[in-house]
């Protein structure tokens, strides 16, 4: 599991009608192929031992994860982490009044 916050400075933006939206935005993003593909060649991965599975906030705070399965747990941490840098840069790139940053990826057991 990898974890990114994203802030923007409005108050509002910490409302459902900031995050709906977002969560779907970047479950789009994460789901293309194109995208699997580019996440397996950065990762020294074939697309096939790794899936990403859900995109959500993590509960009390201001950060969004993005779930990541497969059988080779180092696969999956390294997946999830260059997963959630491609999301940063994403907003970075297309969003700049928003402040994405990349903060950890750990394995949920």
């Amino acid at each position: 599991m990898s974890r990114i916050k994203i802030e923007v400075v409005k108050d509002w933006a910490y409302t459902n009608d900031f995050y709906g939206p977002q969560f779907s935005g970047i479950e789009r993003l994460l789901n293309n192929q194109e995208c699997g593909l580019i996440l397996a060649k950065k990762s020294g991965a074939d697309t096939k031992s790794f899936s990403f599975d859900h995109v959500g906030p993590v509960r009390g705070t201001k950060l969004i994860y993005l779930e990541y399965s497969g059988d080779d747990s180092n696969i999956v941490q390294t997946v999830a982490s260059n997963a959630a840098n491609l999301v940063v840069s994403f907003y970075k790139t297309n969003f700049p009044s928003l402040e994405a940053s990349y903060v950890d990826v750990f394995i949920d057991k």
